[in-house]
């Protein structure tokens, strides 16, 4: 489940006070202010875990977990709850969530942020909404003000056997720069 932000802030205070030596009782010089405490040790700081970060990250393992093993008892239990018709990034908290599961929900979106879709046939993926194209630098997809039928799905910009992109659809559509 996620911790509660004040909790984490607890935690991490604790964690600084242990560090610098000082009990509520006394005070002690603080060599190393705190947000160099929680820095990388590859840009001088100590590299102490941010608990609120460590946290997400063992949440969104959950949740790939239940993407990636769809026939365990947690992901068939959840499954059917909160997403019977989809995936667990297509959804929702759903009437009286758990905690847990509001937690997870949350995770996705971590996931989401750092994830792109291998496009396979593209049924399942939303040209609009969800990350498809792979991020380079410089990329843009641009769109033109031309009055095109609406394409929704990544499986609508693909034709033929074998499976090609539809160039003329894609060109009509989108302006790429690369």
């Amino acid at each position: 489940f996620l911790v509660p932000q004040h909790i984490c802030d607890q935690i991490e205070k604790a964690i600084c006070k242990f560090w610098w030596g000082g009990y509520d009782t006394q005070r002690k010089i603080h060599w190393k202010a705190r947000r160099e405490l929680f820095r990388s040790k590859k840009v001088g700081g100590l590299g102490f875990r941010s608990i609120r970060l460590f946290n997400e990250a063992l949440l969104a393992k959950q949740a790939w977990r239940l993407h990636t093993m769809p026939n365990s008892t947690l992901a068939r239990t959840y499954k059917a709850k909160y997403y019977p018709s989809g995936n667990i990034f297509q959804a929702s908290n759903g009437p009286y969530p758990s905690y847990a599961w509001r937690s997870i929900c949350q995770a996705t979106e971590v996931i989401k942020r750092g994830s792109c879709w291998n496009v396979g046939n593209g049924q399942d993926i939303s040209i609009w909404s969800d990350n498809w194209v792979p991020q380079q630098n410089g990329f843009k997809i641009l769109t033109r003000p031309n009055g095109v039928n609406r394409v929704d799905k990544v499986s609508e910009l693909i034709e033929g056997q074998p499976p090609k992109w539809n160039h003329s659809l894609i060109d009509q559509r989108w302006k790429l720069y690369g």
